[in-house]
């Protein structure tokens, strides 16, 4: 895979070499334009935590509740996690909830 481009976001959008001139570029220069300035340089991969979203989401399917005899809390580092509590019977609930329940919901 090349590397990212690391140009101004004009030259970038024109698809032209930049001569990633600091505070801007020549080509933006020559070309009358006041040049944007470059993206952040970034080490390594960012992730954006989505504890929350995914929280949300499991209490949504499972009714507004997640069972606790099957899993606990840990806030320990400061994040709110759901871990299983004994990983044996957490794998059996969620393969039995992800096989039974379209069966249990079309019976009803």
């Amino acid at each position: 895979m090349p590397p990212r481009s690391s140009g101004c976001f004009t030259c970038r959008r024109r698809k032209i070499r930049c001569d990633e001139g600091r505070p801007g570029c020549e080509k933006c220069k020559t070309h009358g334009v006041e040049c944007p300035g470059y993206r952040k340089e970034r080490n390594g991969i960012e992730f954006e935590d989505q504890t929350s979203l995914i929280v949300q989401k499991a209490k949504s399917r499972h009714g507004g509740k997640i069972s606790s005899d099957v899993w606990k809390v840990d806030s320990s580092d400061g994040r709110m996690i759901a871990k299983p509590k004994t990983t044996k019977s957490a794998i059996t609930f969620a393969l039995h909830q992800e096989i039974f329940s379209p069966i249990l919901q079309e019976n009803q």
